[in-house]
């Protein structure tokens, strides 16, 4: 596919999502899930276009938000985090001038990871406009994960080497990550480019499902939400990673004791249910995918060490790259990927010194922003957190109050795992941290009582001393009817 033709598909996406922007930010959601399958089986020759379709999307949804009325632009960030949020984009902006990069170009695409997806925190209050509207996206999302759970079980089936476990990008069966003894099978990817999809979007669904699951009434939701859940355990387990373990656990956990301890009567009277649902799915998806369970158990066993070690490095590695960031860094994009390979796309000339090699994205962070670009920007990201913690402790609704506290579990994850390395997950972050405006909206727009009627503006003795001197009950009925009583 030619770069014109591209150019042109990108325009037209981006005009029809500007005039139905709120249907294109829920489709940038939902084509996230499904990229990966495109990209690998459907139209491996636009990949990249497909790679980017999400993002059009989502700018087609910033422009149509611009030109919105007025009216609806009147949601405002808590300030300390609107003020730590425009700091950040102040200091990491500097990257443009970075002198090592040696490309406006490049550093004006590396800072696209941190920026891209922060208008999010904007959009979603205004994307869902009741409660009804918000709890039915969710719901038709979890739905769309039973074929996605469904084709990650059935990959399980097939050698490594076959089609359907493929990656996004050309390779041979040496590059395909196995598990269990002798690499028996395939780490699977489901619907995405990568495993680290796969992880993310697990994580995601557990923290839309489970207190979804708690709060359903109709038994068919119900019965698909706890096979969604089920499914999720499984996939963890065929996925092959030790980190959406951790997810479901910290889920479940943090879930559990934040209803019992923290939560409302009627959240403290079900918080035993989420023990029983984690231990039924657990059970559940250990019995349905065995093989898988057990391959995974002697993964966790072996690499224990190395899994205790990589969650610790998360938090203290970089700081023992402060001296090779220094203060400005190497400059935005420059330890990922996709960056050498746009330099080479478009014949752009390299750093003039190339960063260290580093794995875990806050150390990625410290080299490519060096120390105040780094504190900036873990900052604005911890006073989110802070904030959808005053979110959940500030609801009334319970449903609303479990879907905040699993949301901030989920961030905390992902402030972990990283989304600036993972696009994925920097897509449901700035999802989930737009929660901070959009559930206490709907909890309020959902409480607000009744049209104040003419009853009300009667003073209350009067309504009495009239109520009394009532012919027959007729003649009362109709002034109930035209809101005197």
């Amino acid at each position: 596919m030619s770069l014109l033709t591209l150019v042109a598909f990108a325009g037209v996406l981006v005009v029809f999502s500007s005039l139905h922007w709120r249907w294109a930010f829920c489709g940038s959601l939902i084509v996230a899930v499904f990229e990966g399958a495109l990209r690998k089986w459907a139209l491996p020759a636009a990949g990249n276009f497909i790679y980017f379709a999400k993002d059009l999307l989502l700018m087609g949804a910033y422009l149509g938000f611009c030109f919105a009325p007025r009216s609806a632009q009147e949601v405002k960030l808590p300030e300390s985090l609107s003020v730590s949020l425009w700091m950040a984009v102040g200091v990491l902006g500097l990257q443009l001038f970075n002198r090592n990069s040696n490309s406006f170009l490049v550093s004006l695409i590396g800072l696209k990871p941190y920026f891209f997806y922060l208008p999010m925190l904007y959009l979603t209050r205004h994307v869902f406009r009741s409660r009804e509207e918000f709890l039915g996206f969710l719901n038709a999302f979890l739905l769309l994960a039973i074929p996605v759970f469904l084709l990650g079980a059935f990959q399980f089936t097939q050698p490594p080497d076959s089609v359907w476990n493929k990656y996004a990008h050309e390779g041979s069966e040496e590059n395909i990550a196995t598990l269990g003894e002798g690499g028996e099978f395939a780490r699977i990817t489901a619907t995405f480019s990568y495993i680290t999809g796969l992880t993310t979007y697990i994580v995601v669904v557990l923290a839309f499902a489970v207190p979804l699951f708690l709060h359903e009434r109709n038994h068919a939701r119900k019965y698909a939400l706890a096979s969604v859940i089920v499914l999720a355990i499984g996939n963890t387990f065929m996925s092959g990673s030790r980190a959406p373990g951790l997810g479901v656990l910290l889920l479940l956990g943090g879930l559990f004791a934040g209803s019992a301890f923290l939560g409302t009567p009627a959240e403290r009277r079900k918080s035993p249910w989420i023990i029983g649902i984690g231990a039924f799915a657990v059970v559940a998806a250990v019995l349905l995918f065995n093989r898988a369970a057990l391959a995974i158990r002697d993964r966790a066993v072996e690499g224990a060490e190395e899994g205790r070690g990589r969650i610790a490095s998360c938090f203290t590695e970089p700081w023992q790259f402060v001296p090779q960031g220094g203060y400005f860094g190497y400059g935005a994009g420059l330890t990922l990927g996709p960056t050498a390979g746009l330099q080479n796309a478009l014949r752009l000339p390299g750093p003039n010194e190339a960063p260290p090699p580093a794995e875990v994205e806050s150390t990625r962070v410290m080299l490519e922003l060096g120390l105040p670009g780094f504190l900036a920007w873990y900052v604005s990201r911890c006073l989110l957190l802070w904030h959808l913690y005053r979110t959940w402790r500030s609801l009334r609704d319970t449903a609303l109050r479990q879907i905040a506290l699993c949301a901030l579990i989920a961030s905390f994850f992902f402030l972990s795992t990283g989304t600036v390395v993972n696009h994925l997950a920097g897509l449901f972050a700035g999802f989930l941290g737009g929660f901070v405006t959009l559930l206490p909206g709907l909890e309020e727009q959902s409480s607000l009582p009744a049209q104040p009627d003419v009853a009300e503006q009667v003073d209350g003795r009067r309504r009495r001393k009239l109520r009394g001197r009532l012919p027959n009950d007729s003649l009362r009925r109709r002034l109930q009817f035209s809101g005197l009583f």
